[in-house]
């Protein structure tokens, strides 16, 4: 089969590779569509990152690495231990592999896992290929009313609510997302599905400042100066909740200036370089600040599946394989694209 492996910085190349065969307690899925992701642009332009270039101590896997973990597919063949899914089933997978004998993993905060591995960074396999195999724990089935595209963005959604929930939001709170790409857009129509009473957005992108704007969001520019903006606009108070999806340490500093006192600020942006803070505004403002990486895939899933969200107006554009080099060079240079899929040759 073909895959798009990851070889280095701005070097990915699709070959010809083994097509690989399901262990007992894994499930093969038939790629239909995987999406680039915002930490994939990152891997190509700064990697590595979370890609291992030594044995990554759970799965042994190191560069090069098959990239892709935002699909969808359909079950092809399943090990003899599986006992939820059969060949026939569409389904999509959360993205991170457990080692289940760690510390947290002990806890059950398996998102806390000392040895976590990344699909299609640190795993070894990814979707962007033919076909992918995944244990059975991480598969979710897919209803009939979800098609194959937008089960290829439940990954994405799912890592925007599980933001919205990390920041104890409350219906009623107002709440600005800074950086209106994938995560961001996703994570601004799981705030309105959480009953947000005002969500801003600060993005320089026309094109995705439109489709904040489309999904409720007010857009504030921030060449100007988003702090006064959104200060006067809530009565001088600030937004209870921020959200930083971009990875820049100009997008970190704007959500903690326009988020309230005792105000928390949510960071789902994967960082190339490593930001500094004024501790001593977090200090004397009480402000919180939360990481968040894991995803909410059943809500997800439901979310898309009663029409809560609208995961289409993102995809920007549908791709083959062969074509992915391009398109990563193109996102590199560019913010027209918002979610490009792909779709394996075959």
């Amino acid at each position: 089969m073909k895959a798009a492996f990851w070889y280095g910085r701005k070097d990915i190349r699709v070959v010809e590779t083994d097509e690989p065969t399901p262990k007992s307690t894994e499930v093969k899925i038939a790629v239909k569509w995987c999406g680039i992701c915002g930490s994939d642009l990152h891997e190509y332009i700064s990697g590595p990152i979370l890609i291992p270039t030594s044995p990554h101590p759970l799965t042994g896997a190191k560069a090069p690495v098959i990239m892709g973990h935002e699909f969808s597919g359909e079950v092809v063949e399943v090990g003899s231990k599986v006992r939820k899914f059969a060949a026939g089933d569409r389904v999509t997978a959360d993205t991170k592999y457990y080692c289940h004998t760690c510390y947290h993993c002990m806890r059950s905060d398996f998102e806390l896992c000392e040895n976590m591995a990344f699909m299609g960074l640190a795993s070894g396999n990814g979707a962007f290929a033919d076909y992918i195999c995944v244990p059975e724990e991480l598969v979710y089935d897919l209803p009939d009313q979800v098609t194959y595209e937008q089960g290829a963005m439940v990954e994405p959604l799912a890592i925007g609510i599980h933001a919205v929930r990390r920041g104890f939001f409350r219906e009623g709170d107002t709440a600005c997302v800074v950086g209106a790409g994938p995560i961001g857009l996703l994570t601004i129509q799981a705030l309105n599905a959480a009953g947000a009473r005002r969500i801003f957005a600060i993005e320089i992108a026309d094109n995705r400042a439109r489709l904040a704007s489309k999904f409720g969001a007010r857009i504030v520019d921030p060449r100007a100066d988003p702090r006064r903006e959104i200060f006067d606009l809530t009565d001088g108070v600030g937004v209870d909740l921020s959200f930083e999806c971009v990875g820049k340490q100009q997008s970190l500093k704007t959500c903690l200036e326009v988020v309230k006192k005792g105000g928390t600020v949510v960071v789902s942006g994967i960082f190339e370089e490593h930001p500094s803070l004024d501790f001593t505004d977090l200090v004397v403002s009480e402000k919180k600040i939360m990481g968040s990486t894991d995803g909410d895939f059943p809500a997800g899933i439901s979310l898309i599946a009663t029409n809560r969200v609208n995961v289409d107006a993102l995809i920007t554009s549908r791709i083959e394989l062969s074509n992915i080099i391009d398109a990563f060079k193109q996102l590199a240079t560019s913010k027209d694209s918002v979610k490009i899929l792909v779709h394996p040759n075959t």
